[in-house]
């Protein structure tokens, strides 16, 4: 790794089976792609997830703990800096990024499960924070230091129309092999993580990182203002993860527990806490992992570094 503030060839950084790249990589990229990696491992450094991988417990999976996490999270991490670097080079109409992201974010695939020895650990988060890095790379352009708002609406910009084009069941119905996103698009038209980012993000824009503000505004460690925010995203997302556990019955009743949990008062006294372990076994009790909500939560935590640069509480 070089020294941040060195400019240096993508090349040096990109995996060995990729094509040379022209460009170079700055200081901005390197502090940008630090914090959606950033995103990542505090998400899953977070303790008592319900049905996730966390530091204490490996939750409803039997072929990952965080070991796992930690080595698909370093892996991916260059990609994360070129893609920024793609955006804050990028001079084209805002859909024209997507591929370049995408065509940077590909090998970087294979070399996750690589590392993982197959198991797929962050290929979403991956997919998801290509696009934010890239987002937040053309938002630098001018300013260093942007809205969370104007990051969103790029993100929408940049993805505009992909539910229509990858989704089409026409267009799907062609392919040899789906994902598990694709084929829960054709059984219940549930559109995953493409209809969250064409949308702008808005389980994180409107939910999501104003409950980690107002956990930080309330005083709360890092864990519990994270915890929190993970069930305010169980409570809105249509989290395919779920879905292909344990089916739409199971989505909406634990977006119900997830309610139930914050009208209470969430993790902050003993009715929300007390709420939140019946919400927890539920999921460990049917294999019900919720994926979907910790990646979106890896993004607020990266979004939030974006905007506020910093977390009001001690980093422990």
């Amino acid at each position: 790794m070089v020294a941040r503030g060195n400019v240096v060839s993508i090349g040096q950084i990109a995996p060995k089976h990729s094509s040379e790249v022209s460009f170079s990589v700055d200081p901005v990229s390197w502090e940008i792609g630090s914090l959606l990696q950033r995103g990542m491992l505090l998400e899953v450094a977070t303790s008592n997830k319900p049905g996730l991988v966390c530091p204490q417990s490996n939750g409803c999976h039997e072929d990952m703990s965080l070991m796992t996490f930690m080595v698909s999270s370093s892996v991916i991490f260059p990609a994360l800096v070129m893609c920024t670097q793609a955006g804050r080079d990028h001079e084209g109409d805002l859909p024209l990024l997507l591929p370049v992201v995408r065509g940077i974010g590909a090998p970087y695939e294979k070399e996750l499960f690589a590392a993982t020895k197959g198991v797929n650990t962050q290929k979403g988060a991956l997919f998801s924070a290509a696009i934010l890095a890239g987002a937040a790379g053309y938002l630098s352009q001018k300013s260093r230091h942007f809205q969370i708002g104007e990051l969103f609406e790029v993100v929408a910009a940049m993805t505009k129309g992909i539910v229509r084009r990858e989704l089409n069941p026409s267009v799907l119905e062609k392919k040899e092999s789906l994902s598990n996103g694709e084929k829960l698009y054709l059984r219940h038209q549930v559109p995953g993580i493409r209809g969250e980012l064409e949308r702008g993000l808005p389980s994180v824009r409107d939910y999501a990182v104003p409950a980690l503000k107002y956990a930080q505004d309330l005083g709360a460690s890092l864990e519990a203002s994270f915890l929190h925010t993970l069930i305010t995203l169980m409570s809105q997302v249509d989290d395919t993860n779920i879905i292909s556990r344990g089916g739409l019955e199971s989505l909406k009743k634990v977006k119900t527990l997830s309610k139930e949990v914050l009208k209470e008062g969430s993790i902050f006294n003993k009715e929300g806490i007390d709420n939140y372990f019946y919400l927890e076994n539920f999921c460990i009790d049917r294999g019900l992992s919720p994926g979907g909500s910790a990646d979106l939560l890896a993004i607020t935590i990266s979004a939030y570094l974006l905007s506020e640069e910093k977390f009001k509480c001690k980093i422990m």
